[in-house]
């Protein structure tokens, strides 16, 4: 698994250095969108399970609610 890791690494490292600058500043702009979705959507699911919880509901009832939506 680790080689895989390294390979993958290797070919991105090697695509964002043929980038212009330009280029480089759009990828940093989508992937700074992307983790602000991405922790904003964590931050609701742990809000979920707190409440969840709080409420007597446990782990796995969450899980199936939150794979139905």
């Amino acid at each position: 698994m680790k080689t895989i890791e390294l390979k993958v690494k290797d070919k991105v490292a090697e695509k964002f250095s043929r980038m212009n600058s330009a280029e480089r500043k759009q990828l940093s702009i989508k992937v700074e969108e992307i983790l602000t979705r991405e922790s904003g959507f964590m931050q609701t699911v742990r809000a979920m399970q707190q409440e969840a919880k709080k409420n007597g509901l446990t782990q796995e009832i969450l899980d199936e609610i939150l794979n139905e939506r």
